[in-house]
């Protein structure tokens, strides 16, 4: 790693790299209608863009400060929680199940949404969403 990359930030650059090196080699032969859409996406493609200051990409809104808490986010309504709701829950549990969440273990020090950027680690960025099929009619393992 170079000086001043987080581990965080290290495992983001990969994940992000072998995302998009996976999504080209699963390209090679897809033909692509008038619009430009690969032929295996199917419906519509939803967009999202998130500001930064009351919703972002990379915490669900949280910031490091949230991310930091012990319990979850909780809903409005406990029986119908919106999709923003269970987005920002998902990316909470996530961050919770790869990484020790507490400053002894690193976070906020060593790495974290935060580190380096001298914020509270939330990033604006626009989100797509896709349901991605083979067109084979069967479901894959």
């Amino acid at each position: 790693m170079s000086h001043g990359t987080t581990p965080l930030r290290a495992f983001l650059l990969v994940t992000l790299a072998l995302t998009l090196a996976t999504f080209v080699s699963g390209c090679a032969g897809v033909s692509l209608p008038d619009d430009g859409t690969p032929d295996f996406i199917r419906g519509e493609i939803l967009h999202t863009y998130y500001d930064g200051r009351t919703d972002d990409l990379l915490t669900g809104g949280l910031g490091s400060a949230g991310l930091a808490k012990t319990t979850p986010p909780d809903f409005a309504d406990q029986a119908h929680p919106t999709a923003a709701e269970l987005r920002t829950r998902a990316i909470y549990a996530n961050y919770r199940a790869l990484v020790d969440m507490t400053p002894g273990g690193g976070y906020g020090t060593l790495y974290g949404p935060a580190v380096g950027i001298g914020g509270v680690g939330m990033i604006a960025g626009h989100e797509y969403l896709a349901l991605a099929d083979s067109g084979g009619g069967a479901a894959s393992p």
